[in-house]
């Protein structure tokens, strides 16, 4: 299967507030979260209560609001043009950057495919688009309002400039949802990097 990235520039930033997160990230050892579990975090500054949910108002003034049905699993980076201060500042201190970007998303499909996790189409790639509840003149199809549930948010935080890599399991209906899944690549990753602590 082939990633299904799009608009990926290089590098892109991930921020932690530990030291060691950002080690087990270079040691390719993180954890996607459940798109659902960003609308309750308890940092009051990074919540999002309309993630998983896609709202705009079609050329038309036709007011839309999209819910996909299934549990996106994500992990959101900082695109190139993000301000690193302000992306530490919010997110934390320890910023790794990913000189590779592409690399660590076939990484993360691989490891999905080795350890039999089933996925819709393996790992996908778009940036977050700052338009919820906004005006949208272009005609969707049904796959662009699917995606967007799952990368649209409230212009206000436009500043994080999030990319996201993302994978929807292919789970039974019921299956209780898991708040993250845990990677392990098992080996260290020659393209991430730790910068200076901020």
């Amino acid at each position: 299967m082939i990633c299904n990235i799009l608009d990926l520039e290089s590098p892109v930033y991930r921020a932690f507030d530990e030291l060691q997160y950002a080690e087990d990230f270079l040691q390719g050892k993180f954890r996607l979260g459940s798109l659902c579990r960003y609308r309750g975090i308890e940092d009051k500054n990074r919540r999002d209560g309309t993630e998983g949910y896609g709202s705009y108002i079609d050329s038309n003034e036709i007011n839309h609001h999209i819910e996909n049905g299934n549990v996106p699993y994500i992990l959101s980076l900082a695109n190139a043009d993000v301000n690193l201060e302000l992306l530490a500042k919010k997110m934390g201190p320890f910023v790794v950057q990913i000189n590779e970007p592409m690399a660590l998303a076939s990484e993360i499909e691989q490891h999905l495919e080795d350890n039999g996790t089933r996925t819709f189409n393996g790992v996908h790639g778009r940036l977050v688009e700052y338009s919820k509840g906004g005006a949208i003149d272009r005609p969707l199809d049904q796959a662009e309002r699917f995606t967007l549930s799952i990368i649209q948010k409230l212009p206000c935080f436009s500043e994080e400039s999030e990319y996201r890599l993302f994978t929807i399991f292919n789970q039974a209906p019921r299956t209780v949802v898991a708040d993250y899944y845990y990677v392990n690549l098992g080996d260290s990753l020659d393209y991430v990097e730790i910068i200076d602590q901020f």
